[in-house]
């Protein structure tokens, strides 16, 4: 389990643009998200009623956004005239060794993508317009994960009152008992030390929900009275669709993405992807042999294309810009090449997006399940009512965990929720403009809720079916695989052979197969080729099991998937026990290709 206090830092990614604009001497990637009074926002609406997350968005976003527009446009000039590697880090921000290694890259893609438009848009009230619209989805992210903080906090802040006002009672009572007799026994002195380090931490747990709670109200543009919030059902994320798979969020911002306008050459989806096979060749590879977000492989995959992405479309962007206007055919060749990497950044993103939905809802299921036993050890300890001193302090140290795992589960809950909006956002949808946001709050809601509700789903759902199937192309350069552990193990890059009139031979294997250590014992999967033609893959199950003793009375099966429209054949044991590292270390040593997952 991450600590959710370091890697909610994903909303740097948000709060990149929304520091305060201090001068020249800002530094990007401040986590804290600052805001400030603007004219028309000196008096704002007065809150009726309860908050929930729509009314906090519109608030947020209204009373915000002019101010925060304007310091991303500046911060997007580089005036510094930094190199892209330079300006790359400084977006970047300290990654501590628990923090999910997704929320960095997609903060330098996040960067990327906005410092290409910037430049490549030639009017200056288009890119305001989009800069505005992009800072109004910062705001709105940072809004629902602050949203959920305040509405947990206010709940905690009113329980440990009660808690603590119970403690400091009994703290009362002994130190009376203390001048009474003059001193305490050794049991009652133990249990005073202890509540006096419980009560400790309650105080200072109290003060960073009451911070929590405080820095929501600034946002919002709160007006001071009794706050009140409402928005449970928002985080259990009951609109999300989970029969959209990454594939339509990638086709709704080929169709969708205010950037793509740039381009004189309409996007499509088989086009972006294209464009990606051919500058990253591994991408492929990790799909055709299966890997996903559990695996590491495929996570190390995706960070360092992202980050080879990021600086290539900054790199590219910053030769566009420096390329003589007069110089028009070679303007518009690295123009090709700015619009070509973004494409591929902007699917980036969303790939990015959507596998940290799904890793936090896995996360919400870790740590709800903590917080459930918790609560069924208090239950059963607090069914005794005539508790020893000790056995008191054990229930209150327990209580403290609680509070951390509850305060754990709402932030999963926050960042799941700010990674699915990110979601739609990177696949196009924007509701936000300056005419809504002219509107009272009243109204901006209303049309929030429309939008999400309504305009997201169809969005979504039009996405556009694949343009023309791409042919199915050879694949028996992977049969062997080696390319795979070269590509993600030895960081080469394996180029299969093109397609010719007869079938290539498949390559030679040249060098040894890392191997497996005992903890890849649990994966249930062994993967032992991929192949175009199912035949193939029985052919080679007959030969491994003639030549391996071992495989004899395992169950080999063959799974045909479709990746980028083609049928993929992979030959595959599985066991709910694993237990494959030996037989597969073996396979590897002899040079045949063998891959755990």
């Amino acid at each position: 389990m991450r600590n959710y206090r370091s890697c909610l830092s994903f909303l740097a990614v948000f709060s990149l643009f929304l520091a305060g604009c201090a001068g020249d001497e800002t530094k990007w990637g401040s986590d804290k998200i600052e805001v400030e009074e603007i004219p028309f926002a000196m008096e704002p609406e007065k809150v009726r009623g309860r908050l929930d997350v729509y009314q906090s968005m519109a608030r947020a976003v209204k009373y915000n956004v002019d101010f925060s527009s304007q310091n991303m446009a500046k911060k997007l000039k580089n005036p510094s005239k930094l190199t892209a590697r330079e300006l790359l880090n400084n977006v970047s921000g300290a990654v501590s060794g628990e923090e999910n290694p997704l929320y960095n890259s997609i903060r330098l893609l996040d960067f990327s993508v906005m410092f290409a438009a910037a430049n490549l848009e030639d009017s200056d009230a288009a890119r305001n317009e989009e800069i505005y619209a992009k800072a109004s989805q910062y705001l709105a992210l940072a809004v629902i994960r602050s949203h959920q903080s305040a509405l947990f906090s206010a709940k905690k802040i009113a329980e440990i009152d009660r808690l603590l006002k119970k403690q400091q009672k009994i703290l009362a009572e002994l130190e009376k008992k203390q001048e009474k007799n003059g001193v305490l026994s050794v049991e009652d002195k133990e249990y005073k030390k202890g509540l006096e380090v419980v009560v400790y931490e309650l105080v200072n747990f109290k003060k960073q929900l009451q911070q929590n709670v405080d820095e929501y109200e600034k946002l919002v543009k709160f007006d001071g009275k009794k706050l009140e919030l409402e928005g449970r059902r928002f985080y259990e994320l009951e609109d999300f669709d989970r029969n959209y798979v990454l594939e339509v969020f990638q086709k709704s911002a080929a169709g969708n993405r205010e950037e793509f306008r740039l381009d004189k050459i309409p996007a499509t989806y088989d086009g972006i992807r294209a464009n990606i096979f051919k500058a990253y060749p591994e991408v492929e590879r990790l799909q055709i042999n299966g890997y996903d977000a559990k695996d590491p492989i495929y996570i190390n995959g995706l960070i360092a294309r992202a980050k080879n992405t990021a600086e290539n479309l900054v790199s590219a962007t910053l030769g566009y810009a420096r390329v003589d206007g007069r110089k028009v055919q070679e303007k518009e060749f690295v123009r090709r090449k700015v619009l070509d990497e973004m494409g591929i950044a902007i699917f980036v993103q969303n790939e990015i997006a959507y596998n940290m939905v799904k890793s936090a809802s896995g996360d919400y299921e870790i740590v709800a399940e903590k917080v459930k036993n918790l609560k069924q050890e208090i239950r059963g300890k607090e069914k005794n009512y005539n508790l020893l001193p000790d056995e008191k302090l054990e229930v209150l140290n327990l209580k403290l965990k609680l509070l951390e795992a509850e305060s754990k589960e709402s932030q999963v809950l926050a960042e799941r929720a700010v990674a699915l909006r990110a979601l739609y956002f990177y696949a196009g949808f924007s509701p936000f403009d300056r005419k809504l946001m002219n509107k009272d709050i009243k109204h901006i809601v209303t049309a929030l809720k429309a939008a999400f509700k309504q305009d997201l789903v169809q969005m979504l759902a039009n996405s556009p079916e694949s343009d023309k199937k791409q042919p199915i192309q050879d694949t028996d350069w992977n049969k062997d695989e080696n390319w795979l552990e070269e590509v993600v193990e030895g960081g080469r890059v394996v180029i299969p052979p093109k397609k010719k009139a007869s079938r290539p031979a498949v390559p030679a294997f040249s060098g040894a197969f890392t191997l497996y250590g005992a903890e890849a014992n649990s994966r249930k999967v062994m993967q032992l080729g991929a192949f175009s033609e199912c035949d193939n893959a029985e052919k080679e199950w007959k030969t491994l099991q003639r030549n391996y003793p071992e495989l004899a009375k395992m169950q080999g099966q063959v799974e045909t998937v479709m990746v980028d429209g083609r049928e993929i054949h992979r030959l595959i044991v599985q066991s709910e026990k694993g237990g494959f590292v030996g037989i597969c270390n073996k396979l590897r040593q002899a040079g045949r290709g063998c891959i755990l997952r």
